[in-house]
């Protein structure tokens, strides 16, 4: 239930940074849902181009699109935003240059009720802007669905890329102390395993519902930064933190964390970066000390 009473299964999160060539499919493709119950949260990150014309179009079409506005912060604040005027039960994010299947919600949701599960877990296939080529790893054949108590997803976790917060839906609750932080890169990282550790149940849907696009100019595929460094370095040593206070098995972080600290210094060192704060920070790290 909605907090004014009102009946609101869903709630879709879009954080839009000037992708106008983009967001009318991803818009279109979440109206498009066989599932109705839900709003659309858009919040135009201080858009540069008609990011920001396209919303209140699709205001005008549909009275389950709101948009909020705010100065150019980034995606995780804006992502922050739409989390604190959200009134669904449960919770999803689609990044603007992405879109969905119309069975995405319908095919989320039906899981999470089956379930019991406080977070369902979509599978996704890809875009390449440049081949202009879709690429799927998930077939008919593959089909299934399948259910994680307290913290056993954690293993899986560790060996499948399912860092990032879309594709997948939440309970709302969730979210309670939960909120993404302030930077430019890596954020899902520092969010993605609390609401798996707090979970009861993840259930796993093995099925193509999420469009992801690749592009060169997008953030994860844009070359790496020092900041980007620091961020994915930091997000690092914040899930292993987690683990140890929870007393969970750390040999899956440990071995993201060792990996990450020596391609982060190779990068470096091939780029005379070695006077810099994060490279010094690595080399000090016990696990790269034993090593000289």
């Amino acid at each position: 239930m909605r907090r004014d009473g009102k009946s609101t299964k869903n709630q879709c999160n879009c954080a839009v940074y000037s992708g106008d060539q983009y967001l009318r499919q991803c818009l279109e493709s979440l109206l498009r849902q066989t599932f109705t119950d839900f709003e659309i949260l858009v919040v135009n990150d201080g858009s540069a181009d008609f990011s920001y014309q396209i919303c209140q179009e699709f205001t005008h079409q549909d009275s389950r699109v709101r948009v909020f506005n705010q100065t150019n912060q980034g995606q995780a604040v804006a992502r922050n935003l739409a989390l604190s005027h959200a009134r669904g039960e449960y919770i999803t994010f689609v990044d603007a240059d992405d879109y969905v299947v119309e069975r995405y919600l319908a095919a989320l949701y039906q899981a999470a009720l089956e379930q019991d599960a406080e977070v369902v877990v979509g599978e996704y296939f890809r875009y390449g802007d440049a081949e202009k080529k879709w690429c799927y790893h998930v077939f008919e054949k593959d089909y299934q669905v399948a259910v994680y108590e307290g913290n056993t997803f954690l293993s899986k976790y560790n060996q499948i890329v399912f860092t990032p917060v879309w594709g997948k839906l939440f309970k709302a609750t969730l979210f309670e102390y939960i909120r993404f932080p302030a930077l430019s890169s890596h954020e899902d990282n520092f969010v993605i395993q609390k609401l798996y550790l707090k979970a009861n149940r993840v259930a796993y849907l093995v099925d193509n519902l999420y469009c992801y696009r690749t592009r060169g100019g997008s953030t994860m595929h844009s070359d790496r930064t020092l900041e980007k460094i620091t961020n994915n370095v930091a997000s690092l040593e914040e899930k292993y933190f987690d683990l140890v206070l929870v007393n969970q098995d750390t040999a899956g972080i440990r071995g993201m964390y060792h990996y990450g600290l020596v391609e982060h210094k190779k990068y470096l060192e091939e780029r005379a970066l070695t006077d810099t704060t994060i490279y010094l920070k690595i080399c000090s790290r016990p696990e790269l000390l034993a090593q000289h």
